[in-house]
């Protein structure tokens, strides 16, 4: 399955409007929280494969240097390429049920369609300093 053949049609009012912008900054954080107990015990950790979740963790980190922060691009290409992974082999593993994509989803980031995920979110906003 290619990135375009995994596409589908999304009504408008499915894609939230992403909370924070381009504009917005995480430079003073050179951490994240983690929540341990929570991913110890999450169904990505106990069903995803190790691959799988070793992308996922990493894809997390990325997300964090995007811009605007917590975001990832929804092209596949792209994402594979952040993950040294072959197009071929993220496809794979994307069609997993818990894949390295699990859970996130995308957001309309001022115009332009991004991924986004609730637990990076959660942190970023508990965060503070927006």
């Amino acid at each position: 399955m290619t990135a375009i053949s995994s596409l589908r049609p999304v009504a408008v009012d499915e894609i939230g409007d992403y909370p924070f912008s381009v504009e917005d900054r995480f430079e003073s954080h050179y951490f994240m929280a983690w929540e341990r107990r929570r991913w110890l015990n999450s169904d990505m950790r106990l069903r995803g494969d190790p691959e799988c979740r070793a992308l996922f963790f990493d894809l997390i980190n990325i997300s964090y240097d995007q811009s605007p922060v917590g975001t990832l691009p929804t092209d596949h290409k792209i994402l594979a390429k952040l993950l040294f992974v072959t197009d071929d082999r993220f496809e794979q593993l994307c069609r997993q049920e818990f894949g390295p994509l699990h859970k996130w989803r995308k957001f309309n980031c001022e115009g332009e369609i991004r991924l986004g995920h609730p637990m990076v979110l959660k942190t970023l906003n508990e965060a503070g300093g927006f």
